[in-house]
């Protein structure tokens, strides 16, 4: 079976307006930005030039490469790319797909949240270390929850701490660490998965998924999936959570730091979320204003 990206690729290039392309590609040490010529916008998050300047370099060649209107067919004709150039392919899909995304907004029901979705002693396996730790943590439902990452996180690490700032000494008690090797373990025993959209770019969300398939509830969330949920739900995703972007949402934000991208995001994302037709009643399609969050 195809991968997510690569369906995704299909879908939306099959219906591509002809005077539509690509104009700008910039990169943080941990983000992409993607800007198409009518001012749409796309961004996934970027692991490999975090640590590898070299990576980073080579990024900036399709940088250039975007100038010749050849990015957005090139790249997904690399063999065997790398993290990096999937990375770029996410937010190339993500910019492809905001007037999609857009366009669904005006079937939008509010207010699902996780006290909604929870049930009585359910256990929960979280994949990235983000702001859904705590709500999930704060949710008495909930009896454990299991959290993992790319990495392998001890009680003591920074991001562990931070994770649980803000929750009681009874809430921290049924929180379990691990590393990435411990998620089919985990998602084998957990009643909902939740994974960040991160892991879109570092080729393991149809694995994740695959894991997660005996749960009731699997949930995606981030800025990294800001594209059609299409392939998403075929992968077995339940509730679809990302963010649409406003039309040149970057402008005036030149050679950008982090810290600004992550300012901008902030500032201007719009939350969205789509829920698989089958998972909920006829009426409840798609949804926008939901407290879960994400990357």
């Amino acid at each position: 079976m195809r991968g997510i990206l690569s369906t995704t690729k299909d879908i939306l290039y099959n219906d591509l307006p002809a005077d539509l392309h690509i104009v700008r590609v910039d990169l943080t040490h941990h983000d992409n930005v993607v800007e198409l010529s009518d001012g749409s916008t796309g961004v996934s998050a970027n692991y490999a030039a975090r640590h590898d300047k070299k990576r980073f370099r080579e990024g900036e060649a399709w940088v250039k490469r975007a100038e010749k209107k050849e990015i957005h067919l090139k790249i997904f004709e690399v063999d065997n790319p790398d993290l990096f150039i999937i990375s770029l392919q996410a937010a190339i899909l993500s910019a492809y797909s905001q007037h999609h995304l857009v366009s669904s907004l005006s079937s939008a029901v509010s207010n699902l949240s996780i006290k909604d979705v929870a049930r009585q002693g359910d256990e929960v396996t979280i994949v990235g270390l983000g702001g859904a730790l705590k709500e999930f943590g704060r949710e008495s439902k909930i009896k454990r929850i299991s959290c993992t990452d790319m990495f392998h996180y001890l009680p003591e690490d920074d991001r562990v701490k931070e994770a649980q700032d803000g929750l009681s000494d009874e809430q921290k008690k049924k929180l379990v660490f691990g590393s990435a090797d411990k998620n089919e373990e985990f998602m084998g025993r957990s009643d909902i998965a939740f994974i960040t959209g991160c892991a879109v770019c570092n080729q393991t969300l149809e694995d994740l998924l695959r894991y997660a398939s005996s749960c009731r509830l699997r949930i995606v969330s981030g800025h990294s999936i800001s594209m059609i949920p299409d392939a998403f739900f075929q992968f077995g995703v339940d509730i679809f959570h990302t963010y649409t972007y406003p039309l040149n949402m970057f402008k005036g934000s030149e050679a950008m730091s982090a810290q600004e991208f992550s300012k901008v995001l902030k500032e201007r994302a719009n939350p969205l979320i789509l829920v698989r037709d089958d998972f909920l009643t006829k009426g409840l399609k798609r949804k926008s204003d939901m407290s879960i969050s994400g990357e």
